[in-house]
């Protein structure tokens, strides 16, 4: 995400955005180069700092990222000794034989599709 100010020109009738690092004392906007004013919050003195998803943000909650997030964090406050890999395959290989073991072990696995 990317933090800035929001801008409404009068003269171009456009609303446009102005990351802060490139905000100055005089708003200008940028689509005509007429003086205009700030976005402020709630009619008050000060600017309102808006945000603006990055391409990499757009794409990845384009392909679902955002909502298998949810989902984790969803299942880690119902159970938060919950440990999940996102977008990862797990494999297990079992091998004949006795298997020796030490305390005792408590994992399940399973798998989980979001649409």
């Amino acid at each position: 995400m990317e933090r800035g100010l929001g801008l409404d020109c009068d003269q171009c009738r456009l609303h446009s955005f102005i990351p802060l690092h490139a905000t100055g004392g005089r708003a200008v906007s940028p689509a005509c180069s007429a003086p205009a004013l700030y976005l402020r919050a709630n009619n008050n003195k000060a600017v309102e700092v808006v945000h603006r998803r990055t391409a990499f943000i757009d794409r990845a909650v384009d392909n679902g990222v955002l909502r298998h997030l949810l989902v984790i964090a969803a299942l880690q406050d119902i159970a938060p000794s919950t440990y999940l890999l996102p977008a990862s395959t797990c494999t297990s290989e079992t091998t004949t034989g006795s298997r020796k073991s030490t305390g005792s072990e408590s994992t399940r696995a399973g798998s989980l599709q979001v649409k």
